[in-house]
């Protein structure tokens, strides 16, 4: 079920989310029946082993994004790309003006960290997206690809919503109690945070683009434009750290600082390095993420 991929588990979401169900951009994923699939109680049983261990694990989910949506989004000129090229007033712009929270909103300009994020509250919803880019962009935000956000950022709940449900299920929530499981469900809302570490000026060595740290997120589940520079403690710190090289198919889920103190598994510790190969592909010119966090989770007691 789980095998061991870049010293941390990568497991096969196959048969998990049922793809011919997601739905079209303007709604979140429905609940469904996704805990009755044959594989799901194998599945959940890797996930639970993964997030005790190792905080997190590699989840495999193919047909999950279309390589035209992954370049809207992530490519070259895409939705990624065109935010977090824009000037740093202009990122900051984003912020949701109902939040005041500390790195909610726009991250960056801080010396001697080669690393900016811009972050879009309640990405499954088309008309915050709307609002986002019209305050990124008061002249133009139309041109925004609100839509390719939108859904790329469904697919990335649909991941988030199947890896809740197992670990809730994990600690006793049964199908007698599915109405306070939805409940939970109904109530968590996500950040899609746009993240770029920019590639060292020179040298050969690894650089350190954003400090080891743990999210203080329930989960996140994160991807990136095919620069792996996320690096992740395996164990619970004695197991050295990785480097997992993902396909378009694949999603890193972390388990945050909410989760370990509620569910009492171990929260991933993070970083991200900048080596010498991002130099060597002439054609990459930043490195680019996109993770979806829990902003607000109603936990179960």
């Amino acid at each position: 079920m789980a095998n061991m991929h870049g010293s941390i588990p990568r497991i096969d979401f196959a048969g998990i989310i049922d793809l011919a169900a997601l739905p079209p951009p303007a709604a979140p994923p429905p609940p469904g029946a996704d805990h009755l699939r044959p594989r799901w109680a194998a599945v959940r049983a890797a996930v639970m082993d993964a997030l005790r261990a190792h905080g997190c694990f590699e989840a495999v989910v193919d047909g999950l994004i279309s390589p035209e949506l992954r370049a809207a989004v992530l490519g070259p000129g895409g939705a990624a790309e065109s935010v977090l090229s824009l000037p740093a007033s202009a990122k900051a712009r984003g912020n949701d003006p109902g939040e005041g929270k500390p790195y909610h909103g726009y991250v960056g300009g801080i010396p001697g960290l080669p690393y900016e994020s811009v972050a879009i509250s309640d990405p499954l919803s088309p008309t915050a997206v709307r609002a986002f880019a019209a305050r990124v962009w008061p002249a133009a935000a139309a041109a925004f690809p609100e839509e390719a956000v939108v859904a790329y950022a469904g697919r990335l709940a649909a991941v988030e919503a199947a890896v809740r449900r197992m670990v809730l299920e994990s600690v006793g929530a049964t199908a007698s109690s599915a109405g306070a499981v939805e409940a939970q469900a109904a109530a968590t809302a996500f950040k899609l945070r746009l993240s770029e570490y920019a590639a060292p000026g020179g040298g050969e060595d690894a650089r350190l683009g954003l400090p080891a740290h743990r999210d203080t997120s329930f989960l996140a589940v994160v991807t990136q434009n095919g620069v792996d520079g996320v690096e992740v403690e395996c164990g619970r710190g004695d197991g050295g750290w990785a480097r997992p090289t993902l396909s378009p198919s694949s999603f890193l889920v972390f388990s945050g600082d909410t989760l370990k103190v509620s569910v009492h598994v171990h929260a991933c510790h993070i970083s991200l390095s900048l080596s010498s190969f991002f130099l060597k592909k002439k054609w990459i010119k930043r490195n680019l993420a996109i993770d979806l966090a829990t902003s607000k989770c109603m936990l179960l007691e």
